[in-house]
């Protein structure tokens, strides 16, 4: 029986094959070199196959030692089918499927054939998985890292993963979980995808106004609230005081937010229960680039309020300073024989 491990534990039949040298593998084998305890009963040795992309050798060991497609040696992490995926060995991939390999079976870290090609960047072979039956929701992971082939297309950002995991039958079964994801990495293919695959039943105009603000925050992001408003998100959702997203950015000086906001057509001139305008409200709050932002996107300077006051006139006709210079810069001398 030939035992004899490399230092660094290979055995000279695995380390053979790691070579290529198949003839001398083949020998070795001969010799009941599968029998040392280091090769697990061929387990290790054909993880080795996959490793190095040796289609003859992998062919010839599943033949002579049965199921052991399905395995993970002592000591390893992964199955034969997760080595050859991990090094992007296509044709052993599918060689080992061929001969029984089970699509679904799971590493160590608890993640399939699908989930780590998806994680490496591995696309080529997606398809040729998804044929042979790889499962799309799969969850994959341990522990508090659980997540789906699909979340993690979504989080890479590969908007025709995603789009193949959904005609797959990838479930959204946290529909709202994961468009948050997509929106939070400003992918708007992926957002697109996700849209026209949502659920049955589900109310865009219900979305919530935190939901529509974090859409908002960020800076790259106007294209995706565009398309939110196009699918029917309502950017002009009030809350108990009457005012807008667009209000509340008013208020806290968001000029980010608010560019967002109004590029995708949050309305500038709608009332809150006080009466005021987003306008008004930075008026008030001395927010210059506030009112700037909503000036130069040309709201209506003469809105009245509730009680039919024309409230960012008569303010604009009771002070000076910077705020009768930001007028005069932006529209000329609008101010002249207007009155509260």
């Amino acid at each position: 029986m030939i035992r004899n491990p490399y230092p660094d534990g290979e055995t000279r039949l695995q380390r053979a094959i790691g070579k290529g040298q198949n003839k001398l593998a083949s020998r070795l084998i001969q010799h009941g070199a599968l029998e040392a305890p280091l090769e697990d009963k061929g387990k290790a040795t054909l993880a080795r196959a996959a490793k190095s992309n040796n289609l003859g050798f992998a062919s010839l060991l599943v033949d002579i030692c049965g199921d052991i497609v399905n395995s993970i040696s002592n000591g390893a992490s992964c199955g034969p089918i997760h080595y050859a995926i991990e090094r992007e060995h296509a044709v052993m991939v599918k060689l080992l499927l061929e001969k029984g390999g089970d699509v679904n079976f799971k590493n160590r870290n608890g993640c399939t054939a699908l989930c780590m090609a998806v994680e490496n960047g591995f696309n080529d072979i997606l398809p040729f998985l998804i044929e042979m039956d790889a499962d799309p929701n799969n969850q994959c992971g341990k522990a508090n890292n659980i997540f789906t082939p699909l979340r993690k297309a979504v989080y890479k950002g590969n908007s025709q993963v995603v789009r193949l995991l959904l005609e797959a039958g990838a479930r959204l079964e946290r529909y709202g979980f994961i468009l948050t994801e997509a929106i939070d990495t400003s992918y708007l293919d992926i957002v697109e995808a996700l849209l026209d695959h949502r659920p049955n039943g589900s109310d865009m105009s219900r979305w919530p106004r935190s939901l529509i603000y974090r859409a908002a925050s960020r800076s790259d992001n106007a294209s995706i609230l565009r398309l939110l408003a196009q699918r029917g998100v309502d950017l002009n959702k009030k809350d108990n005081r009457g005012r807008t997203i667009l209000h509340e950015v008013a208020s806290r000086g968001s000029e980010s937010v608010a560019r967002n906001l109004l590029s995708a057509g949050a309305d500038a001139e709608i009332l809150d229960g006080e009466g005021d305008t987003p306008l008004h409200i930075a008026w008030k709050e001395n927010s210059r680039t506030m009112v700037r932002i909503l000036m130069e996107h040309g709201v209506d300077l003469e809105a009245k309020d509730v009680f039919g006051n024309g409230k960012a006139i008569y303010e604009m006709n009771n002070t000076s300073g910077w705020k009768r210079r930001v007028i005069a810069e932006i529209f000329g001398d609008h101010t002249d024989g207007h009155t509260g």
